[in-house]
């Protein structure tokens, strides 16, 4: 009884030596990505080196930002880590519509509640479509993340891997949901400094008149 015991215990302390280590490299990748928004750079390159750091932080094969398209109504790639030249041609080829395509990805930019897949043969929530693009991208697992925007859901954050199970704690999908909302101000960044140069640009029209 008390080996088993020792052996537990030992089992736990090295759970939390992971987490530590986890949580370790999430700061350090906080702390990089938010200095960089300090600097005068492209908000693309910051959203990449983002999904960059994701991969590394949560050992993933594959990380993709998708983002709403409200006009036509899908759920389109913008930025890709891990993906080969063909996967990379396909995926922003191919965007997924928001009511004809019923899988993993849409649902939560439909609902805006995170899904975690650790084995999709044995997952409940999995449909007919998510199969089909498990056999395409060769997916084993994969954890999908809303991206919100002053609490409206403008795209998805998502990691995949082609090799093994992932396995995460819910400590671990706390910190993927603090990259998410990184994302969502680097987004939403983006967005005010598109904007900046229309508004003066209408105020500099209304001046001539």
């Amino acid at each position: 009884m008390e080996a088993k015991g020792n052996k537990a215990n030992l089992s736990r302390v090295e759970k939390y030596r992971a987490e530590i280590k986890t949580k370790d490299r999430l700061l350090a990748s906080i702390n990089k990505i938010s200095g960089l928004l300090n600097r005068p750079i492209q908000w693309e390159k910051i959203l990449q080196q983002l999904v960059k750091e994701m991969k590394r932080v949560f050992d993933l094969q594959r990380v993709v930002i998708f983002l709403i398209n409200k006009k036509e109504n899908t759920l389109e790639v913008k930025y890709v880590v891990g993906f080969s030249p063909p996967e990379v041609a396909r995926a922003f080829k191919y965007p997924l519509d928001m009511n004809r395509h019923q899988c993993r990805e849409t649902l939560v930019a439909k609902t805006g509640q995170m899904i975690y897949i650790r084995d999709a043969h044995r997952s409940s929530i999995i449909t007919e479509f998510d199969f089909k693009m498990d056999r395409i991208w060769n997916r084993v697992s994969s954890i999908s993340m809303p991206i919100k925007i002053k609490g409206e859901i403008v795209g998805v954050l998502q990691g995949d891997s082609t090799t093994k199970e992932l396995v995460f704690s819910k400590e671990d999908i706390k910190m993927f949901s603090s990259f998410a909302s990184h994302a969502s101000i680097i987004i939403e960044n983006a967005r005010l400094h598109e904007k900046a140069p229309k508004k003066i640009q209408q105020l500099m029209f209304l001046h001539s008149f």
